[in-house]
């Protein structure tokens, strides 16, 4: 939802976000490496409730839903 507001907000000013070209061609058709499967970290997310239990990963890390929010961290 976020990216189509941007997308349409470059339109409305005339002017892009990055100066070679508009968010729709710098995004392409690239896939979320954002992970939305992990239950727990999403209810997390929701009410601000990190338990000491869930620092700890059993498997795979994957970035959970909410990562990158409000980050600089960029593209993954």
């Amino acid at each position: 939802k976020e990216y189509a507001l941007l997308c349409q907000d470059e339109k409305i000013l005339g002017f892009t976000l990055d100066n070679h070209c508009d968010l729709e061609t710098y995004i392409g058709s690239a896939d979320s490496c954002v992970y939305h499967g992990d239950k727990e970290a999403i209810q997390s997310l929701l009410t601000g409730e990190f338990p000491v239990e869930s620092v700890y990963v059993k498997g795979k890390w994957k970035y959970p839903a909410g990562a990158f929010h409000g980050a600089a961290g960029g593209p993954c």
